[in-house]
């Protein structure tokens, strides 16, 4: 603290007051208050409350501790009254803002809430538009844009749809933060989740704060962040909340997309590929297609939980191509009445077994919940994606299902996709691929 700004320093000549005798005082040194006591005066108030007896010690009998419980009680009475006089239970809320900066390179800024100012609003944006690219394309219609969200070094991610909506053979623009554009190169696409993964040579991008889908329940508040669209200056913004969890829907491609998130909001079309932050400014999910309305709009945004994104993303950098496991079942995640009434915290529900596939094979049926794959726990149905994609085709694993109101154990084998099932999840339903645990989204 500078030396001009220290108490007493205004006029006074002094920087320090002499305290007032004890008798004229409202606190008293410790000291003070023993030497009181050993006198026979009066105790001070308010007393503090007695400290609990050390093991060995011995202190006074019954009448001291009622003296000093009185003594704290009045203690307490005045103070309340003090508070009451300076306005301390005063009805009116104020709203305090924290913001700090979680680890991580690029991370985002974190906010108590969503309800907050445009300014709050605008540092979230701030800190995400560094790892967010605007992805061109020619079309057919003209130029169609998308949002890629960097995954750390030359690696980028996006939805899938800028590619079925651009002209064929065309190439894909990526127009960085700094307005420079560079040529993207497709590493492979994800149909079962409508992602895709680009490469930038030579690029290096900061990446974002990766949170968690998992406590989003319809109603919470979100921002979705885009790339700024063309001749703009910053990111595009959207305030909007979950109008449901859970969804699925056919895309162009004629493949069901399962576990998604609904977004109400007001997206510009550039935010397809964008981010959906949580009230933390934590990623939470990417938006992986839009949907349309009852006027045929696309102003519907779909979301894919964020883990489930990274999963398929981290699959793709690592082999070059999305996970090829499948356990041949089509599902949803059990809604929180279905899950209370088997007296679960949550599960994958099994709608649709596919003939003669591993599922089936193993005794796996429609109806059946799975709660757990080699006993880690799996509470929706992305979890249990993620949890079989973290196998190899072949490989052995065992469920842990509800079938009755009776847990059992289901041993099987994973397998790869074959063609068939392949072509059949491109088929006008989906088919059981559509929410084929295995492949990226479906199992």
């Amino acid at each position: 603290m500078p030396e001009d700004d220290l108490p007493g320093d205004a006029e006074d000549g002094s920087p320090f007051n002499f305290p007032l005798p004890p008798e004229d005082r409202l606190w008293r040194h410790p000291s003070e208050i023993g030497g009181q006591a050993r006198r026979g005066g009066p105790l001070p108030l308010p007393l503090p409350a007695p400290a609990p007896p050390l093991p060995g010690r011995r202190f006074g009998g019954v009448g001291t501790a009622v003296v000093a419980l009185a003594g704290g009680l009045l203690g307490s009475v005045l103070t309340v009254g003090m508070l009451a006089v300076v306005g301390a239970f005063d009805a009116r809320v104020v709203e305090q803002r924290t913001v700090e900066q979680p680890p991580g390179p690029g991370s985002l800024s974190r906010l108590t809430s969503l309800e907050v100012t445009s300014e709050d609003t605008a540092t979230v944006a701030r800190r995400t538009e560094p790892a967010l690219v605007r992805l061109e394309v020619n079309a057919p219609v003209g130029t169609a844009t998308a949002t890629a969200v960097s995954l750390g070094g030359e690696f980028l991610l996006t939805s899938a749809d800028l590619l079925r909506r651009s002209d064929p053979g065309t190439a894909i623009t990526a127009v960085l933060p700094d307005a420079k554009r560079v040529a993207a190169q497709v590493v492979a696409e994800d149909r079962y989740t409508n992602l895709v993964v680009l490469r930038l040579p030579g690029a290096s991008l900061p990446t974002p704060s990766w949170g968690s889908s998992e406590t989003l329940v319809a109603g919470t508040d979100v921002l979705v962040v885009g790339a700024a669209e063309e001749n703009a200056r910053s990111a595009t913004v959207a305030r909007g909340v979950i109008s449901s969890v859970g969804v699925r829907t056919t895309v162009d491609n004629g493949v069901t997309l399962h576990d998604l998130l609904r977004l109400d909001a007001n997206m510009a079309p550039v935010s397809r590929g964008g981010l959906v932050l949580d009230a933390n400014g934590m990623v939470v999910g990417l938006v992986s297609t839009f949907a349309s309305d009852g006027d045929g709009s696309e102003r519907i945004g779909l979301a894919t939980p964020i883990e489930l994104a990274r999963a398929v993303a981290d699959s793709i950098m690592r082999f070059g191509r999305p996970t090829e496991v499948w356990l041949g079942v089509d599902g949803q995640t059990l809604t929180p009445t279905e899950a209370s009434t088997l007296n679960l915290d949550g599960g994958a529900l099994i709608t649709t077994v596919t003939p003669q596939g591993p599922a089936q094979v193993g005794g796996l049926a429609a109806g059946d919940v799975v709660t757990a794959v080699d006993q880690v726990p799996v509470d929706t149905f992305t979890a249990l994606i993620l949890a079989l994609r973290t196998h190899q085709p072949g490989d052995p694993v065992v469920l842990s299902i509800v079938r009755g109101g009776e847990i059992r154990l289901v041993p099987l084998y994973l397998a790869r996709r074959p063609l068939a099932e392949q072509e059949r999840a491109s088929g006008p339903d989906g088919g059981a691929d559509g929410a084929d645990e295995t492949h990226t989204m479906p199992s």
